[in-house]
Protein backbone atom coordinates (compact mmCIF):
# COMPACT_ATOMS: atom_id res chain seq x y z
CA UNK A 1 0.00 0.00 0.00
CA UNK A 2 0.91 3.34 -0.45
CA UNK A 3 0.73 6.88 0.50
CA UNK A 4 0.31 10.13 -1.24
CA UNK A 5 1.86 12.99 0.73
CA UNK A 6 2.07 16.24 -1.27
CA UNK A 7 3.56 17.34 -5.07
CA UNK A 8 2.99 13.85 -6.40
CA UNK A 9 4.87 12.24 -4.01
CA UNK A 10 3.69 8.76 -2.88
CA UNK A 11 5.64 6.64 -0.43
CA UNK A 12 5.58 2.86 0.23
CA UNK A 13 3.59 2.25 3.93
CA UNK A 14 5.68 -0.10 5.52
CA UNK A 15 8.76 2.39 5.10
CA UNK A 16 6.88 4.67 7.57
CA UNK A 17 7.74 4.80 11.27
CA UNK A 18 5.63 7.33 12.27
CA UNK A 19 3.17 10.46 11.39
CA UNK A 20 3.13 12.98 13.68
CA UNK A 21 1.68 16.35 13.99
CA UNK A 22 4.39 18.89 13.66
CA UNK A 23 3.45 21.10 16.40
CA UNK A 24 4.55 17.95 18.57
CA UNK A 25 7.80 17.31 16.59
CA UNK A 26 8.85 20.92 17.82
CA UNK A 27 7.56 20.59 20.89
CA UNK A 28 10.94 21.05 23.39
CA UNK A 29 10.21 17.36 25.11
CA UNK A 30 11.32 15.99 21.46
CA UNK A 31 14.16 18.27 20.84
CA UNK A 32 16.62 15.16 21.35
CA UNK A 33 14.48 13.07 19.17
CA UNK A 34 14.42 15.53 16.32
CA UNK A 35 17.80 16.66 16.54
CA UNK A 36 18.74 12.52 16.34
CA UNK A 37 16.50 11.81 13.76
CA UNK A 38 17.93 15.01 11.56
CA UNK A 39 21.26 13.97 11.74
CA UNK A 40 20.58 10.28 10.58
CA UNK A 41 17.97 11.54 7.71
CA UNK A 42 17.21 13.71 4.50
CA UNK A 43 14.51 16.44 5.70
CA UNK A 44 11.97 16.97 3.08
CA UNK A 45 9.58 19.72 3.55
CA UNK A 46 6.60 19.85 1.18
CA UNK A 47 4.48 22.54 3.23
CA UNK A 48 6.68 25.60 3.39
CA UNK A 49 5.30 27.51 6.01
CA UNK A 50 1.98 25.51 5.81
CA UNK A 51 3.48 22.62 8.09
CA UNK A 52 0.87 20.52 9.86
CA UNK A 53 2.09 16.60 9.76
CA UNK A 54 5.42 14.63 10.02
CA UNK A 55 5.70 11.37 8.57
CA UNK A 56 9.29 9.90 9.40
CA UNK A 57 10.65 6.93 7.17
CA UNK A 58 13.48 4.75 7.41
CA UNK A 59 15.56 7.54 5.51
CA UNK A 60 13.33 10.34 5.19
CA UNK A 61 11.25 12.78 7.12
CA UNK A 62 8.80 14.30 5.17
CA UNK A 63 6.83 17.82 6.40
CA UNK A 64 3.69 17.91 5.30
CA UNK A 65 0.13 20.74 4.84
CA UNK A 66 -1.66 17.93 5.48
CA UNK A 67 -3.91 17.54 9.13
Amino acid sequence: MYIYLENELVIPTENIIIIIDYIHLKNTCNNDFYNNEIKNKKLINLALEEEKSVVITDSEIYITSYA
